[in-house]
């Protein structure tokens, strides 16, 4: 033995952390980082090929041994995902309008605030939306899973019926370029 245990896992961490860590980020950080990767990318591409015989294996054998715990991973295609945004979007539209009426509400037009009848009518419903969205939340948090496959559920069906509809535009047209060409053909 050369060094004890404790200083060589001392040296080991503290070379991997500099030579690993500290100094390539130093490197490539800088203003040619483009020029620095674009020259690195053969070697990189070389190291990928001649590593290729002992990685494939490996990948494949922890494949078969490690189970895949992807039973609630659920993917989504690019129709699916953009309802998903746009439901997002909206709901952070609507919250920051009820955040702009509740500011508005709560300015004060002088000493004395006046109280109307449509103000309490607009804070009774603030009150009743913010009970919703808390219900919402809560019901969320400990059914996230349910929540989330009823959300899948709805963008599905969303995206079924556009795909439905376009689908039967576009046979529409199918056919009837079909019964056009059909004529054209008789005609000539």
């Amino acid at each position: 033995k050369l060094l004890p245990t404790w200083m060589t896992i001392i040296f080991s961490v503290t070379l991997l952390l500099i030579f690993g860590e500290i100094i390539p980020t130093a490197i490539f950080t800088g203003p040619d980082q483009l020029m620095l990767a674009s020259k690195l990318a053969p070697l990189v591409s070389a190291s990928l090929t001649i590593l290729h015989p002992v990685t494939y294996p490996l990948v494949k054998l922890l494949e078969r041994v490690v189970p895949d715990e992807s039973d609630d991973d659920e993917e989504y295609n690019r129709a699916e995902l953009s309802a998903l945004v746009r439901l997002q979007f909206e709901e952070r539209i609507k919250a920051q309008r009820q955040k702009e009426m509740a500011a508005s509400m709560n300015v004060k037009n002088g000493p004395h605030r006046r109280t109307t009848l449509r103000g309490l009518h607009m804070a009774n419903q603030l009150q009743t939306e913010k009970q919703r969205q808390q219900q919402l939340i809560h019901d969320s948090y400990f059914n996230s899973s349910r929540h989330w496959r009823r959300l899948k559920n709805e963008i599905m069906e969303a995206v079924t019926e556009k795909q439905q509809i376009t689908s039967s535009e576009s046979s529409g047209n199918i056919f009837g370029s079909l019964f056009d060409a059909g004529e054209k053909e008789a005609n000539d």
